[in-house]
């Protein structure tokens, strides 16, 4: 399921640019010490499909999945691990320069972090944990930045296949268009879980 080095390319149009018809991507690699690592922002030219290297943070492990503030001004990350060293990072994301500035991480309260989502309010950072097989909710600060330690949903159970769901694997952590639910699917349960 993994390969060498695993990425999300999430674009944000950025006003200042807009002319150039121009976009930030971010690129969260699994890290490979020799090819790749952390997350990578990169200017993309619409018209022309050009890449620009902007900027890299190298401070996180195997950033898989990131998630982009409605507002544009923040970016979270997973650093995907396990044997309980699962984490959630929280940047923010200076438009003019195109920098990612570290604010502060957290524990994901479970294995494996392979999906991160931001409600439009950017009061909730939300992480699904696969080899966990639990969610975390995080309140967020005025700066972007993750309060406390968050708050962890356990899943039970498992499905027909032994060796693939013999327990709960959180897949993702999709919040509903008007951000008042929050769909979990559970590959290791076969359920969509709505919170």
């Amino acid at each position: 399921m993994r390969a060498l080095f695993y990425f999300l390319c999430l674009m944000m149009n950025i006003d200042a640019l807009a002319q150039l018809n121009s976009f930030y991507m971010f690129v969260g690699t699994y890290t490979n010490e020799t090819k790749t690592n952390g997350v990578h922002v990169y200017r993309f030219f619409s018209e022309s499909g050009e890449v620009e290297p902007v900027s890299v943070v190298t401070d996180i492990h195997n950033p898989s999945y990131l998630a982009i503030s409605k507002d544009g001004g923040h970016v979270y990350a997973v650093s995907e691990a396990g044997g309980g060293s699962g984490a959630l990072y929280a940047y923010a994301f200076d438009r003019n320069t195109g920098t990612l500035t570290f604010l502060n991480k957290a524990a994901s309260r479970g294995d494996h972090p392979c999906y991160v989502s931001v409600n439009d309010q950017k009061t909730l950072v939300f992480v699904g944990n696969y080899g966990g097989g639990n969610l975390a909710a995080f309140a967020v600060d005025n700066d972007g930045s993750l309060m406390g330690a968050g708050q962890a949903v356990d899943h039970d159970g498992r499905s027909v296949d032994p060796q693939r769901q013999d327990k709960p694997h959180v897949h993702a952590v999709v919040l509903s268009p008007d951000n008042h639910f929050l769909f979990v699917p559970d590959l290791g349960t076969d359920k969509i879980n709505i919170y």
